[in-house]
């Protein structure tokens, strides 16, 4: 993108640091998600230049941060999100923002996404989605499967995110605790991260339920108070 007087203009992704205008909750960096901040932050500073943007894709396994990754390239180029089942319903007029942005595109069906792809291509514009799984599955499978667009969504860059490890976990239930003004400490925190599944729902749902718990008993969480909201949420746990 160009300012008025032709200069290039890098859009930056604030990695790592809160963001209290549109209380976007910050991307905490780790080894998990180094490879996606470091190729959307390279893809942000290329917008604008004809040898350098290009269309980009967000992959990972379920509650990995695929949908704040692309809540801040929207915050970032002003352009919305929209949803996979906006696009996949037929009689909405596809897109036309100078850059494209669906969550959960693995919901579409394929040929919903090379449809979309094709239009993008014959406007000139770039795309972003994001969506769970390796991107070439989106393309379908057996009699169904779409060669061409597994073949396009393969050459697309990938910014891939791994499951959170512990370390992640526990910074984010840190964070998310701090953010309803609440505290805890790191090593009572850790004994949840060990025992939680691998994603942000997880620990979503435990900071929820601990925090309500906290509240009614109007005590300080300790490790006895994390181990019984550990044993209420068993579906969030490993």
């Amino acid at each position: 993108m160009r300012t008025d007087d032709g200069k290039r203009r890098q859009l930056p992704l604030p990695f790592g640091t809160p963001s209290p205008a549109d209380d976007l909750p910050p991307i905490l960096p780790s080894a998990t998600n180094e490879e996606a901040r470091r190729m959307l932050q390279a893809w942000e500073a290329g917008l604008g230049d004809p040898n350098s943007s290009h269309s980009m894709l967000i992959a990972g396994p379920p509650g990995t941060g695929k949908t704040l990754l692309l809540a801040y390239v929207a915050r970032d180029t002003g352009v919305p999100i929209h949803k996979a089942e906006d696009i996949c319903d037929r009689q909405n007029p596809l897109p036309d923002d100078p850059v494209v942005l669906v969550d959960d595109i693995h919901l579409c069906e394929p040929t919903d996404v090379m449809r979309l792809i094709n239009v993008c291509i014959e406007r000139g514009r770039i795309y972003v989605f994001a969506g769970t799984g390796n991107p070439r599955d989106w393309a379908g499978e057996g009699a169904e499967r779409l060669d061409d667009l597994a073949s396009r969504l393969s050459a697309t860059p990938t910014a891939r995110l791994e499951k959170p490890d512990e370390a992640l976990m526990t910074e984010a239930i840190q964070q998310m605790l701090a953010d309803r003004q609440v505290k805890i400490a790191w090593d009572v925190a850790a004994v949840a991260a060990m025992r939680l599944k691998r994603s942000f729902h997880a620990v979503r749902q435990f900071v929820e339920v601990l925090d309500s718990e906290a509240l009614e008993r109007q005590k300080k969480i300790d490790k006895a108070l994390v181990q019984h909201v550990l044993a209420s949420i068993p579906g969030a746990i490993l």
